[in-house]
């Protein structure tokens, strides 16, 4: 069965999940798939930033409970009318076990990102906010539905502004 590089990394994440002893809930494997989309990974893969352009073609935009993204849903929704995913009220179960091949670098990126599999939808959460540098309500509000791709480019701009002495924040 073909699968776009996408539906493969979702489904791939779900398994990771339901191997970790987690649900396989929206919330969570949507920030599981940003992190594969945006996650910056040292060597020994550790997470240690994120990345302003993704790897793969989702889009995400900010809202209440942290990074959201419709492209997700979509590509679960192909899955299941695939008939590679079921739906079970708020979760999912993988019905098939289809392996996609990835390239090499997606492939270890995916590895990087399951050491995660395993964490709650809210410690997800939290985690994504850090990296994106919102810390409280006041922050989540001021870039309450903005592109995540936006943002970054914003902050990285930011950065080098700031580096070259050309804005002083005070």
């Amino acid at each position: 069965m073909e699968l776009t590089r996408e539906e493969a990394i979702v489904l791939e994440l779900m398994k990771l999940m339901k191997k970790a002893g987690r649900r396989v809930d929206k919330l969570a494997l949507e920030k599981l798939v940003f992190l594969v989309a945006h996650g910056e990974f040292n060597y020994r893969g550790e997470l240690v930033g994120l990345r302003v352009f993704p790897r793969i073609d989702v889009d995400y935009r900010i809202y209440f409970r942290g990074v959201h993204s419709r492209d997700v849903y979509e590509i679960i929704e192909r899955l299941i009318e695939k008939g590679l995913v079921e739906e079970r009220g708020d979760t999912y179960e993988v019905r098939s076990n289809v392996r996609a091949q990835l390239p090499e670098a997606l492939a270890k990126i995916l590895s990087y990102v399951a050491r995660l599999a395993g964490l709650s939808p809210k410690e997800l959460e939290r985690l994504t906010n850090e990296l994106l540098g919102i810390r409280d309500d006041l922050s989540k509000t001021l870039v309450f539905n903005a592109s995540v791709i936006k943002l970054l480019k914003a902050r990285e701009e930011a950065r080098r502004l700031r580096q070259q002495g050309l804005i002083v924040d005070v």
